[in-house]
């Protein structure tokens, strides 16, 4: 049995929460769920996960915001972060805080495409372990 890196959601939105749960589990990722940012930020060095995926109902400065706060509380390092947002033309606002997000994925997305960032993510990051 292949064992899956463990992903951190951040889903502010219980429907899209749930439907992103259901996706992970699905394809066999184990989870640790956080509803808000604040909830997040508090969970995060208490929880061990692989990589962060956010998907935040709020600007993309302050998601990345919570994004830093997120990775920096984390019990393990540099964690990867995939943001899933409405819109991709928001993207390069991450560099500006010092957060940029190893990925972007449109929130009206093939599910497929999101289960390919995360499994690529995570594989080059333990390739580079």
């Amino acid at each position: 049995m292949i064992t899956h890196p463990t992903i951190f959601t951040v889903v502010d939105n219980e429907e899209i929460g749930s439907a992103m749960a259901y996706l992970l589990r699905s394809n066999d990722y184990p989870i640790v769920e956080a509803p808000s940012t604040d909830i997040a930020v508090a969970k995060a060095p208490n929880e061990n996960f692989d990589l962060i995926l956010l998907d935040c109902d709020m600007p993309l400065p302050e998601a990345l915001a919570a994004a830093r706060r997120i990775r920096a509380r984390a019990a393990k390092g540099d964690l990867p972060i995939v943001v899933v947002d409405t819109d991709l033309a928001s993207g390069p606002q991450g560099s500006k805080l010092g957060t940029e997000p190893n990925e972007y994925v449109v929130r009206v997305i093939e599910l497929d495409e999101l289960i390919n960032v995360l499994s690529y993510i995570l594989r080059s990051q333990s390739d580079s372990a």
